[in-house]
Order: structure tokens, then C-alpha cells, then sequence
């Protein structure tokens, strides 16, 4: 039966064409064209899906798109038969739109490499596989999305995979799980396939590809990273100026995290966009209490007014936090593929506040992985569309925990 927004044939062969009769999905790439039944013929397996649905109670839905808006190319990518089912299954609820749109750019930039030897900036973390922990049963996987929630109850080990996946780039990150035996392995698309692998055995870290140890981390994969106790850090530096203690957060130096300020006023959520930071020289006055300062401190539009940065409510910290982290990601997408990385297990997040950063985030030029302690309540809903799941559960005694990947 023909739908409203069903496309038309030369958008499919456009979709083909672009797509070099290739398969999108990353871990996929299968040829869909060559010999047919005789030597005359040629045989096509691919198919042109829909991002968002030609029908208007479809898979993702319609997007708010017009239908002759989602017959166009830009709505579209080409996947093989088995991949053209997969997406649209349970309505396209571990396929959203966003990741679609993602696999389509990655798609594309390969493409375009293999023909013109082009350079791209584009990547793709694709699963986490934590082969050996004391936390999880065995071979407990994650496979992400461009915005992935990870959430569950303590101690179901989402800090300890945060760490652990941290310490593919920083080994200061694992610190603290030296004195057990780990072994993990991620597979990345930048834009070819990539594995690395990061184990911790008798208090020695090592990190390895298919074919040798590596000294650091990925330079072509990048991270940035907020522990649940960026705020213990924040205070342990208490005799500095706020610049200083949020260079040290984001491991950077100061100049790139004031410069920051310029992006968050132009790409930052709405929210606090026009914080500044200022220079301070002021003697402490010893009769009212009053601290010194001598540096640079950062004000925030709270209302009518800019309050200092640690003046801020806790969940208002937060939220300022995570503008710097975007800003940041996005300043390493322009040169690799960036994860923001945001372990909040401990934060004190509001539903509210989550809700008006979802879709924020789901937007940006990098892929997120939000850590909870707890699934947002309007999870469901309209702000969550874009983003993946996966529930960390407790199993009974250690080494029993469970991840499993959640449908909206």
C-alpha cells in the first residue's frame, strides 16, 4: 500500500548511489548490488529507509516533517535488507532518528575516503564489551547509541565502567580499581573498525589493539570526562580561583576554559549561556568573614542577577558544569570524534533539568553517555526521543551484575 511519503525512484537511487550500494549500519557496510539470476541482470538486496516515517504513525514518527519533506534525500538512508527490518522494529525505539542520521553522516565520510582519500572527523563509539570484572557476569555488553542513558540502582558498577572506560585515555581513572583484575574492550568506527582493549592485572594497567600494546589512549577517538565527584574536586581546591579549579575538572588549561565562555554564548544551552568570568583582586576583610579573592571567578545569569559560581544551588552547578563539558566536546569534534562522558551516579539532577538538556544534547556534534542513579520519569516522552538505554542491575552476590539495553 502506498504511503503519502513514500519515495519516489530517483531518491532511492540517489540513496543507493550516495551510500556506494552499501549498507549504512557501522558494524554492517554489506555490498546490496551485483550479478543477477543470468548474465544480463543485476540484482539489488538494499533498501531506502525512512528516518523519520513515511507514515504518519510510523517508526521515530514524523518529526514535525511535512510529507513531501520526508520524501527528500535528507530523510533517507540505505541499509541492506536485514538492517532495513532491524531500525523499524518496536517502532524504531533503539534506532532514533538522531542515530540514524549519524550512521548516515559516518556512512557517507567513509565513502567519500575510500574514493578520494579524504580526511574525516567523524567516528563512532560503537559497544563496550567488559570481558572479565569482579561487578558484572561475564562478557556484559553495552552497544551505544548517539545518546546513550545508562542508569541503576547502587552498587549495579555503573562508576566502575565509567572509570574503566575513562582509563582507555587517562590511567589516572582507575586508580582506585587497581587492586582488582578488569579487562574491557571497545570497538570504534573512526571511520574504519577499531578495538582497544584496556586491562588492569596485578596493579599494572595496559591498554592493546589487535596487533600491539599502546602507550596511551586513541588519538583518533577523544573524550571528555565529569566524575559524579567533580564537586569534591572543586572543593579540595578551595584556596583557588573558580578558573583554576575547573581547568583542573576538565584536565585543561585555563586560557582554553575561559575562551569557552565565547561558544556557550553562541552554541550553549539556553540556560546560563551568558556566564563570563572576572578578574578579582580583594583583600579579605577579616571583621565581616569575608574571604579574599585574587584571580578569575566565574558569575552566572541567575534571574536578574550574575551569581558567583559557588553561589549556585547544587543541581545549578551541575548544569553549568555540563555547558563547559559540551563546549569542550565540541572544540574536539572539529578536529576527531568526541564522547562526553557525564558520570552523574551522585548528582542531584532535577527531572526538570534533565528534561531541558536531553534534547540539547542529542543534538550536538559528538556522541553522550549520561550516567543516573535512576530513569528519568518522563523518560517516555517527547525530551528522551533521541537517546538509547541500558539498565544496570544488581545481581545476588558479587560479580552477578546484569546490563540489559531498555526500549522507550
Amino acid at each position: 500500500m502506498k504511503r503519502a511519503a513514500d519515495f519516489p525512484q530517483p531518491i532511492k537511487r540517489l540513496l543507493a548511489e550516495n551510500a556506494g550500494y552499501r549498507c549504512s549500519a557501522p558494524s554492517c557496510g554489506k555490498v546490496t548490488v551485483g550479478p543477477g539470476a543470468t548474465a544480463n541482470q543485476s540484482a539489488k538486496t538494499g533498501t531506502a529507509c525512512h528516518i523519520y516515517s513515511a507514515a504518519d504513525n510510523g517508526p521515530r514518527g514524523t518529526g514535525g516533517l511535512s510529507a513531501e519533506d520526508r520524501q527528500k534525500e535528507e530523510n533517507g538512508i540505505w541499509c541492506c535488507k536485514d538492517h532495513g527490518a532491524l531500525i523499524d522494529t518496536n517502532q524504531g525505539g533503539r534506532f532514533p532518528a538522531e542515530l540514524l542520521k549519524h550512521w548516515k553522516r559516518l556512512h557517507r565520510d567513509r565513502i567519500l575516503r575510500e574514493r578520494d582519500g579524504t580526511r574525516t572527523n567523524l567516528g563512532w563509539m560503537d559497544q563496550l564489551e567488559i570481558i572479565n570484572s569482579f561487578w558484572f557476569k561475564p562478557s556484559a555488553k553495552i552497544t551505544f547509541s548517539k545518546s546513550t542513558l545508562i542508569y541503576g540502582n547502587e552498587p549495579s558498577g555503573k562508576s566502575c565502567v565509567c572509570q574503566l572506560l575513562a582509563g582507555i585515555w587517562h590511567s589516572d581513572a582507575v586508580e582506585r580499581w587497581r587492586g582488582r583484575n578488569h579487562d574491557i574492550k571497545l570497538s570504534y568506527f573512526a571511520p574504519e573498525s577499531q578495538t582497544i582493549h584496556l586491562t588492569i592485572q596485578e596493579r599494572e594497567v595496559h591498554r592493546s589493539n589487535e596487533t600491539r600494546r599502546l602507550p596511551q589512549g586513541p588519538s583518533d577517538l577523544r573524550l571528555v570526562y565529569i566524575d559524579e565527584n567533580f564537586d569534591h574536586e572543586l572543593c579540595s581546591y578551595s584556596d583557588r580561583d573558580h578558573l583554576s579549579r575547573i581547568s583542573t575538572v576538565f584536565g585543561t588549561d585555563p586560557e582554553t576554559v575561559k575562551s569557552l565562555c565565547d561558544d556557550i554564548r553562541v552554541n550553549g544551552h539556553p540556560l546560563w549561556r551568558l556566564m563570563e568570568f572576572r578578574e578579582e583582586h580583594i583583600t579579605p576583610n577579616e571583621d565581616e568573614g569575608e574571604p579574599g579573592r585574587d584571580g578569575w571567578y566565574l558569575y552566572v545569569p541567575v534571574g536578574k542577577y550574575k551569581v558567583p559560581f559557588t553561589g549556585l544551588a547544587k543541581s545549578e552547578q551541575i548544569g553549568v558544569m555540563v555547558q563547559f563539558a559540551a563546549a569542550l566536546a565540541r572544540v574536539h569534534s572539529h578536529d576527531a570524534p568526541t564522547v562526553l562522558l557525564l558520570d552523574g551516579g551522585g548528582w542531584n539532577w532535577l527531572d526538570g533539568l534533565l528534561d531541558a538538556f536531553a534534547p540539547y544534547l542529542a543534538k550536538q556534534p559528538f556522541q553522550v553517555v549520561l550516567v543516573l542513579r535512576s530513569r528519568p520519569s518522563n523518560f517516555g516522552g517527547e525530551p528522551w526521543q533521541e537517546w538509547g538505554a541500558a539498565h544496570f542491575e544488581c545481581g545476588e552476590g558479587i560479580g552477578n551484575n546484569t546490563v540489559t539495553e531498555v526500549s522507550r
